[in-house]
C-alpha cells in the first residue's frame, strides 16, 4: 500500500523542524499579510509538510497557530476597517478561521394570535391599527 502525504526525508528530524518553526515566526512577523503556501515556496518545501511539521513538533504546531491568530486578525480588523472587501473577508474568515455565518430562529417562541385577530377585525370595520 502506497503512503500518503510527502515522502519524509531523513532531515526532518525534530531539531530540523523546530528550526523550520523558528523560520515560520519570524516569517509571521515580519510579513504583512502572512500565508502557508508563501512560506513553503520561500523555503522550499509543499504545503504539505505543514501538518507533517505540526505532528512532530509542539514548537512548530505553536507557530502555525501563532501565524493563523495573525491572519484571523488581520482579516477582522481589515473587514472592519474597510481595508479589505466585507464578502471576501466573510468568505476566508468562515472559511479558514471556523467562523460562522449564524441566523437565530426560536423554534418555540409563542405566537400571539389576539393581535392577529384584532388587527383582523380592525381592517373589517376600516380602522387603522
Amino acid at each position: 500500500m502506497a503512503r500518503r502525504g510527502p515522502k519524509e526525508p531523513s532531515k526532518w528530524k525534530v531539531k530540523a523542524i523546530e528550526a523550520m518553526a523558528d523560520k515560520l515566526l519570524d516569517y509571521t512577523d515580519s510579513t504583512s499579510i502572512p500565508l502557508f503556501c508563501g512560506f513553503c515556496y520561500r523555503n522550499g518545501i509543499t504545503e504539505s509538510y505543514i501538518s507533517l511539521f505540526c505532528e512532530r513538533s509542539p514548537k512548530f504546531r505553536q507557530a502555525a497557530e501563532r501565524m493563523t491568530a495573525k491572519q484571523k486578525e488581520m482579516y477582522v480588523v481589515g473587514g472592519l476597517t474597510e481595508k479589505f472587501n466585507p464578502g471576501m473577508t466573510q468568505f476566508m474568515l468562515v472559511n479558514n478561521h471556523g467562523m460562522k455565518n449564524k441566523t437565530e430562529t426560536d423554534l418555540n417562541a409563542k405566537v400571539s394570535h389576539e393581535l392577529f385577530i384584532k388587527d383582523a377585525i380592525n381592517k373589517s370595520k376600516g380602522v387603522q391599527s
